[in-house]
């Protein structure tokens, strides 16, 4: 039996996109979840580890005297002006667990909306084209 399809359901369509793109963008969404709060971690440590430097200066050799130089400690941190920078990594980094679930979620919906909206707009001009000029012809078959 042959059969043409004259209207797409907008809902259906909607559905099935939203459905799709969460698929498609769950296995991204982890990786970059993993990867940001790895990054995060990684620069929290980095922060601290340099956060105070000590300077140690090599004596100056002057002929048959040698002048020796003060060591000094340089509190990188403040030199740069990233003490904003270090606090909002502190809140980062205590909630790893809650920015991987947020980058997973952004991920999820972000992909479900850039796969649902082409459908939607293809199933609006589907649906103003078909009654006209025709739509799909699908064959059907009993079992």
């Amino acid at each position: 039996m042959r059969y043409e399809i004259r209207h797409l359901s907008l809902r259906s369509t909607l559905k099935f996109g939203l459905i799709a793109g969460a698929l498609l963008g769950t296995l991204p969404g982890l990786f970059l979840g993993v990867l940001l709060t790895q990054i995060i971690s990684r620069a929290y440590q980095f922060l601290t580890g340099v956060q105070n430097v000590n300077v140690d200066l090599p004596p100056i050799d002057a002929g048959l005297i040698s002048i020796p130089l003060p060591s000094f400690t340089v509190d990188v941190i403040n030199a740069l002006g990233l003490q904003n920078v270090i606090e909002t990594l502190t809140g980062w980094n205590a909630a790893g667990t809650l920015v991987f679930l947020l980058v997973l979620l952004a991920s999820i919906l972000g992909t479900g909306l850039l796969v649902a909206l082409p459908m939607l707009v293809f199933s609006l001009i589907y649906n103003a084209i078909a009654p006209t000029a025709g739509g799909f012809k699908v064959d059907l078959v009993n079992k």
